[in-house]
This record gives structure tokens, C-alpha cells and sequence, in this order.
């Protein structure tokens, strides 16, 4: 556990995101930036409340395009594979 701390693997985690075309960093910033525009004009507008139940659910919406951009590429083999299986079954 000790190890963890003296030697954190910074270097894999930012080869992990400089990968890509664009790089993950630039399309992790650019959705959440798309998000926050829209939560920046609904408050400019001065729209009324969300219910919580709605903003719970939008929150787990976001952390969920998140993660989708982070496995992008495993989420599309995957899909990729089942979709190859469905074809060979049909």
C-alpha cells in the first residue's frame, strides 16, 4: 500500500490521457464544458428549481458520459462483438 503513495504511476495516468485523437483530456473537457454552458444560461435565465430526484438523476447522468468517455474503446468493442454475434445468429 505504501507503494501507492512513493510511487503514484502519474506518468500512466497522463499516457492514459494524451491518448486518442483528440487526447481524452480535450474530450472529457469539451463535454463537461457543454454541460456547464448549460447549467451556467438555465441559471441566467433564472429557470425555476429542479425537483432533486431531476438533479440527482442529471448528476449520474454526467458521471455516466464520463465514464463512457473514458472507456470508449472497450464499451465500443464490446458492442462491436455483440453486434458481429447478433449478425452470425441471424
Amino acid at each position: 500500500m505504501i507503494e501507492l503513495f512513493k510511487s503514484p504511476g502519474l506518468v500512466q495516468l497522463y499516457k492514459l490521457m494524451a491518448e486518442g485523437s483528440p487526447p481524452m483530456f480535450f474530450r472529457l473537457l469539451a463535454l463537461n464544458l457543454v454541460l456547464l454552458a448549460i447549467f451556467v444560461a438555465r441559471r441566467a435565465l433564472s429557470a425555476s428549481l429542479m425537483r432533486r430526484s431531476t438533479a440527482i438523476f442529471l448528476q449520474v447522468m454526467v458521471v455516466a458520459a464520463n465514464l463512457l468517455v473514458l472507456l470508449q474503446e472497450p464499451v465500443t468493442a464490446t458492442i462491436l462483438r455483440v453486434l458481429k454475434d447478433l449478425s452470425r445468429a441471424l
